[in-house]
């Protein structure tokens, strides 16, 4: 019998305004500083929710030659680390040199390249946004456990010599280090909250950081955006992660804002998957470090015996749990909570409880029952979650008693 169930809510708030008038910050040669990581939290009194405000000014990628917005994410094999990243432009020779070395890159992996295009505007007779190029890479040979160094050489332009923590080997009992956000968007709480990640990022080395959905918000959430014109602030929120997801492994798990049709402006999971690299078919999926097992799930699809991710997670949890002597911890990442007490969100039963007009109204089979059953008979140790934008943590939990 399972000891407890425990489920953690930790939220970048994205309800408060971030920016007064004339703080905005443009990309021209400047790549590097154009997001300016000095916020604290007085500068967000007195603002009143919902209204975002400002957003930092969005990215032109057209305009940045050098590489940008730079991530790095585990494959679920510890010698391996698979890596992307944006230029306005391709040429033949884009490549990532990595070892153990600073002074010695003496590993080097070529990049693919894709490029995609959003809106046709029947209008203007032209695409509304164009994508930079994205380049994506796998670094493999990589020592568990080892501190690793590494330099994008991509469009005639070189990156920084950053360096990462591969992951430790199944079973090793070295420390682990991660931080655990969702719910993020491209706002002065935002940057406020990177900024504090990057902070800790100096003084330790983190492992990674677990994204719990709600990535950048590249849709109508604010007011202020004109439809369809949303697709820079994915490029504008790569900018602003890149400090520490260039430096640890970025895992996500889609939430509402990537995956469903009725409040995404029709992406469905489309350009979530054009941009990141995770480990299976990238909406569900697991990975080991070290002592640990993390299972990422999608709350915006099916869960019950007879789906394909239902199917797929019972299988997965039973495969884990014969190797607990590996794995004696089991971290399943979610967006959407099964128990909450936020009357705003609910607690997820796979309908939605939104009722502004004109949104699609999806249900997905088994939430939370099926779920919270697999949860229970494969003994996960702690579940977490985002969507609701509140911090909170729950005592023991079962059948919501």
């Amino acid at each position: 019998m399972i000891k407890c169930l425990v489920l953690l809510l930790f939220q970048i708030a994205v309800l408060l305004s971030p920016l007064s008038s004339g703080n905005e910050y443009t990309v021209d040669g400047a790549y590097e500083y154009s997001i300016p990581y000095d916020y604290s939290i007085g500068d967000y009194y007195g603002v009143s929710a919902p209204d975002c405000g400002k957003e930092i000014k969005q990215l032109d990628v057209l305009k940045v030659k050098k590489p940008n917005q730079i991530r790095i994410s585990y494959t679920g094999d510890p010698t391996e680390m698979a890596i992307t990243w944006t230029t306005n432009s391709v040429n033949h020779f884009n490549v990532v040199n990595y070892g153990i070395m600073e002074a010695d890159l003496n590993y080097t992996s070529t990049s693919i390249s894709h490029q995609y295009k959003w809106h046709w505007d029947e209008e203007e007779a032209k695409w509304v946004y164009i994508s930079g190029f994205i380049h994506e890479c796998l670094m493999v040979n990589l020592m568990p456990g080892r501190i690793h160094f590494y330099q994008i050489l991509s469009n005639g332009e070189s990156s920084q010599i950053l360096k990462f923590v591969a992951a430790p080997e199944p079973g090793s009992r070295a420390p682990l280090s991660f931080l655990h956000t969702g719910d993020v968007g491209t706002f002065g709480t935002s940057v406020m909250i990177t900024k504090n990640m990057m902070n800790r990022q100096e003084k330790k080395h983190y492992h990674g950081i677990l994204h719990c959905g709600d990535v950048s918000y590249a849709n109508k959430f604010n007011k202020t955006r004109p439809k369809w014109a949303a697709q820079h602030v994915w490029d504008t929120w790569g900018q602003m992660a890149e400090p520490i997801a260039s430096k640890m492994a970025y895992m996500l798990s889609p939430g509402n804002h990537e995956v469903d049709v009725y409040d995404s402006t029709l992406e469905n999971g489309t350009i979530y998957s054009k941009r990141f690299i995770m480990p299976g078919n990238e909406h569900y999926y697991s990975f080991g470090v070290g002592m640990v097992h993390f299972v990422s799930v999608s709350t915006d699809e099916d869960i019950d015996p007879s789906s394909t991710q239902g199917v797929w997670l019972d299988r997965t949890l039973a495969k884990i749990n014969k190797q607990r002597n590996l794995w004696p911890w089991v971290v399943v990442f979610q967006h959407r909570p099964i128990y909450n007490s936020n009357i705003n969100h609910g607690n997820w039963s796979g309908s939605n409880n939104y009722t502004q007009e004109g949104y699609e109204m999806p249900a997905y089979k088994g939430w939370p029952d099926d779920y919270e059953a697999l949860i229970l008979k494969h003994k996960v140790d702690l579940v977490l979650a985002g969507h609701v934008h509140h911090y909170e943590r729950s005592w023991p939990v079962k059948n919501r008693d």
